[in-house]
């Protein structure tokens, strides 16, 4: 972990600051919900609007539930991840058209070269996306860290379900801390998964709809083939996540966010 005294702790609020008409707070997330057709019948049509209590909702197995009503839950919560992965993904990419303002590659930078960590509580991959641009800008520097350098977690990228290891050199830099998961990595979806490998999709473009896909209809389609067994990795932003803790993986995310 980092020496330093700092610490930033960003939620969505952040996101909005970098592209204030584009990337959405979390209570902005609830119309691409909507059009779930199962979201606007009963119990779940008065939650929608809160995606958070949504989350929440369908991810605890409440004594209530029926056998049956808590698998559907089950597979609501795989449906509204995907969708809500799928939105945010789409948002930035129409973000990284608009040119960045200075602040914020400065403050990238500034965290990097100071060390600073960052306890992020947003699934969007702005930070890495930031930090990947900061680097194109400066081609001239000498090693410059990527996401297994920012994650500090055992996460493998994609690319390893179908190839060999063959790590990169790693790059001291700040720690980010994605306490409630990301976009870009993914995992199955079971409900007791404590020795799963979650994997991460690199940030390598300036938008999520081509990381790792490359320009070629060949790289297209090993990129769907990888993520075909699994989804997004989103954690509900709630104090119960007994079904996320139960891999040590997760668990570490925030036994570091203590530490810092």
């Amino acid at each position: 972990m980092s020496g330093s005294k700092l610490l930033l702790i960003l939620g969505s609020g952040f996101s909005k600051a970098v592209f204030p008409d584009i990337m959405p707070t979390v209570k902005e997330l609830a119309p691409c919900l909507e059009a779930e057709e199962a979201l606007r019948q009963e119990p779940y049509k008065h939650l929608v609007g809160d995606p958070e209590l949504l989350l929440t909702y369908l991810s605890l197995a409440q004594p209530w539930k029926t056998p049956a009503e808590a698998l559907n839950d089950e597979a609501l919560f795989i449906k509204v991840a995907n969708r809500l992965a799928d939105y945010i993904a789409r948002c930035e990419d129409a973000a990284f058209k608009h040119s960045v303002p200075g602040w914020a590659s400065d403050l990238v930078q500034s965290l990097h070269e100071q060390r600073v960590p960052v306890i992020s509580l947003n699934y969007d991959t702005i930070i890495e996306r930031l930090l990947k641009r900061s680097d194109s800008e400066a081609s001239t520097r000498d090693g410059w860290p990527h996401e297994r350098d920012l994650y500090g977690l055992p996460l493998s990228p994609l690319g390893l379900r179908e190839s060999g290891a063959n790590q990169p050199q790693e790059i001291e830099t700040s720690r980010l801390i994605k306490l409630h998961g990301s976009i870009n990595w993914f995992y199955s979806g079971a409900e007791g998964w404590p020795g799963e490998q979650v994997y991460f999709r690199p940030v390598d473009t300036d938008s999520p709809l081509q990381d790792g896909r490359g320009p070629s209809s060949a790289s297209h389609q090993q990129h769907t083939r990888l993520v075909k067994d699994k989804i997004p990795l989103i954690i509900p932003p709630v104090a119960e996540k007994s079904r996320f803790y139960s891999t040590r993986t997760i668990r570490i995310l925030w036994s570091d966010a203590r530490k810092e």
